[in-house]
């Protein structure tokens, strides 16, 4: 028998592009997940640090404010304008921040005994810068003078200086003749009582009023034609 050599067929070439694994595009979307999380607004950023920085700002200023100490002159009792002050009236305190309040060192307060309030101050209250000076008292335009008061013609208790009074005229008494200052009425403030004792058991008053209601005033006094009215403090 004879042997025949097979023929090698050549390899049948295809144009179809190779069979291969499906591609897994999982790790391309995660990588452009991550790269769009990534991705930060510049605006934002700066605000976040922005309010990073005042809330600290803010923080340090509350820890100053609560550390803050000042020794100042306050007010210990009621001194109405014009009064010597003494050694009494003033006191001292320690207080915290007082920024934009007008106020006095507590290392100043013996020097301001015995000069004036130049202004109504109120017990409890601060001493504000200026508040008690060398100036001439009464004011420009104003005057004192002390008024004898019959008994009637005065509220029984105690007046307390700076307080606002008006002084009523009278009508003349006996038989003299009546003129027009019956019924005039002057405002007055109460400087303070005198320790004279008149003969009819009445008293004398020292009050400030204006200059030139003082002769008038002096003069309807004198006369006993005088009535003081209190009326409330503002």
């Amino acid at each position: 028998m004879a042997l025949t050599r097979a023929k090698k067929t050549a390899p049948i070439e295809s144009s179809a592009p190779p069979i291969t694994k499906k591609q897994d595009v999982t790790p391309t979307l995660a990588a452009s997940r991550v790269q769009m999380k990534a991705r930060r607004r510049p605006t934002l950023i700066a605000g976040g640090i922005g309010l990073i920085l005042a809330s600290g700002l803010a923080a340090a200023f509350v820890v100053n404010e609560t550390q803050t100490q000042n020794h100042v002159v306050t007010v210990r009792s009621n001194i109405p304008r014009g009064t010597q002050i003494q050694a009494s009236d003033l006191t001292t305190a320690t207080v915290g921040s007082i920024a934009g309040i007008s106020s006095v060192p507590s290392s100043e307060v013996n020097s301001l005994i015995g000069k004036r309030a130049l202004i109504d101050l109120k017990a409890g209250a601060l001493l504000p810068s200026g508040a008690v000076g060398d100036a001439g008292y009464p004011g420009t335009g104003r005057s004192i003078l002390g008024i004898p008061l019959a008994p009637g013609h005065v509220m029984t208790g105690t007046i307390t200086p700076g307080s606002k009074l008006r002084l009523v005229v009278t009508d003349p008494q006996g038989n003299a003749a009546k003129d027009n200052q019956a019924g005039q009425i002057y405002d007055a403030i109460m400087v303070g009582a005198s320790n004279t004792q008149l003969q009819n058991a009445g008293q004398v008053i020292n009050v400030e009023v204006a200059a030139q209601e003082a002769p008038v005033i002096g003069t309807m006094a004198a006369a006993n034609r005088i009535v003081v009215i209190k009326d409330a403090d503002q």
